[in-house]
């Protein structure tokens, strides 16, 4: 009698929400063994891309002598160096203990860095050169594109292929499904990261649970690293600064050490060229001293200590404005033309303002909105005043006075409000609205009177409820399987007729302090 297979349970399908990738970091504990195999396997992954770049390279000028004779051209694609990387691990045998999907990768990133060179082209920006010849000390890592049979992690240890087992260190439990392992050296050790693909839903709350939160917007700066249009200064210790006696010192020490080593080996060298011996290798390919490997790493812990310190704050800054504020509108603007300035580079790279912006998108998602650094017809946010009136300011002026309006207040916190205005139609400052004064909003110029942003009551109105902004909104879009209660049932404030106002009404602000946190971790 044949016995009946159980039936397979019924798949249970999930919302479809938009995806996000989630990178968790896990330090590696190796001995010089298992090191020296890592390093070997980055070295050939750097000598497989010195030869793909290079064919990409021979390629384009043979295209080119091709588009001159007339005839169409048909330049290498990531097919093409496939088939080259194959045909290098069977014609050398040193290329065949690297795992066949890693020597891939290395062809799908010269790839893209070629398609972001290409890119540069239609958006007319400058300074991106086509992938082009590196050092070996620059590349340090290589991927497993595919998590499963070749790279997997389970209770706490790394399988590689090809490579062995690895054990980590600081393993906890992640979220989400696996994609890609990478092992990197950094910060004088070797790490993994794994990526992981998860649902919107399953990150970021929803609209329902921070509708009763306000919204706010958010100006960087070197005086204080953050602030809100609702006053909040959050100006964490800049650990560069703080260690750079130490590290002035470790590092004039090692540069000491250089010069004995470049000194000793040109002494050796004429040595060698007066009794015609044989001459010395490139002084890059000798080996260091282990005093100078000290030293160097010395330096390395120094840089390591203070990356972390930032990275820490940049995290619980972006945290508590994640937990307090519904929307957060920030102004955009670049940071390259700082770092050009060599009286404000080194504040600029200790303060690491992009890198707390890019935290900042990582924890809000959808509530995080960009608004433009000016106002057409206006100028720039940190130059002009919430009614319009241009108020020149230079970088030692901290205090903005109108002289139209009477707003007096610190500066960083009215730029704030006025990429709140950009935002979101409304400011903390305004008192209501002035009918008829220009903001962009998304992108869009329209009036204030008319935004559909504007939801902000009057001082003797109260009520938390408000349309989701349209950020918040997008999630409520789902397709394929039914959409979740929360993400399709936004929440409508009736419509009320909007004040309007000839004048723009702003009370002067008796003092220019603001509320201040005190420093995070401290």
């Amino acid at each position: 009698m044949q016995t009946q297979k159980p039936s397979r349970a019924k798949r249970q399908k999930r919302p479809k929400h938009s995806g996000v990738v989630r990178v968790y970091r896990f330090p590696l504990d190796t001995n010089r063994q298992e090191s020296a195999k890592l390093f070997n396997t980055v070295h050939l992954c750097w000598e497989a891309r010195e030869r793909l770049v290079a064919d990409r390279e021979a390629d384009r000028v043979a295209q080119r002598a091709l588009r001159a004779a007339g005839e169409k051209p048909r330049y290498l694609t990531v097919a093409d160096q496939y088939i080259s990387v194959a045909r290098l691990a069977r014609d050398e045998p040193r290329f065949a203990a690297v795992q066949s999907q890693v020597l891939q990768n290395v062809a799908v990133r010269v790839d893209e860095a070629t398609k972001r060179w290409l890119e540069t082209f239609k958006s007319g920006r400058r300074g991106v050169r086509p992938p082009h010849s590196i050092e070996k000390k620059e590349y340090t890592s290589f991927t497993y594109p595919q998590y499963g049979a070749s790279a997997r992690l389970r209770h706490g240890v790394l399988h590689l292929s090809k490579l062995g087992q690895f054990r980590v260190r600081d393993y906890r439990r992640m979220r989400g499904t696996p994609k890609t392992v990478t092992v990197k050296f950094a910060d004088g050790r070797w790490w993994v990261l794994i990526s992981c693909h998860l649902q919107a839903v399953d990150v970021y709350r929803s609209a329902t649970e921070v509708q009763e939160l306000d919204d706010t917007g958010a100006d960087t700066g070197l005086t204080a690293l953050l602030t809100t249009a609702h006053g909040e200064v959050f100006d964490p210790p800049k650990a560069l600064k703080e260690s750079l006696a130490k590290l002035r010192h470790e590092q004039r020490n090692m540069s000491r050490k250089f010069e004995v080593r470049k000194a000793q080996y040109l002494e050796e060298q004429a040595r060698r060229a007066a009794q015609n011996a044989e001459p010395l290798p490139a002084l890059r390919e000798i080996a260091y001293s282990n005093r100078l490997k000290k030293q160097i790493s010395t330096v390395a812990k120094l840089h390591t200590k203070a990356k972390n310190i930032r990275q820490y704050h940049h995290r619980k800054i972006a945290d508590r404005i994640e937990k307090t504020y519904r929307c957060v509108a920030v102004e955009e603007h670049p940071i390259k033309f700082m770092l050009k300035n060599r009286k404000l580079a080194r504040s600029v790279a200790d303060r690491s303002i992009y890198a707390q912006k890019q935290q900042l998108k990582s924890k809000l998602g959808n509530r995080y909105v960009p608004v433009p650094n000016k106002r057409p017809g206006i100028g720039g946010n940190s130059q002009s005043c919430l009614c319009g009136e241009a108020v020149p300011k230079s970088l030692k002026d901290r205090i903005h006075e109108c002289p139209k309006c009477g707003l007096r207040d610190n500066r960083d916190v009215v730029s704030a409000n006025i990429a709140m205005l950009i935002g979101f139609g409304r400011a903390q400052l305004m008192s209501r609205p002035a009918a008829g004064l220009a903001v962009v909003i998304r992108g869009e110029t329209e009036e204030v009177g008319t935004s559909p942003h504007l939801e902000r009551a009057s001082a003797s109105e109260v009520s938390v409820k408000r349309t989701p902004h349209a950020n918040l909104r997008k999630r409520g879009k789902t397709g394929g399987a039914k959409a979740t209660p929360a993400a399709k049932t936004p929440v409508h404030r009736p419509k009320k007729p909007l004040p309007g106002a000839a004048k723009f009404p702003i009370p002067p602000v008796e003092g220019t302090e603001s509320r201040k946190h005190r420093p995070l971790g401290r």
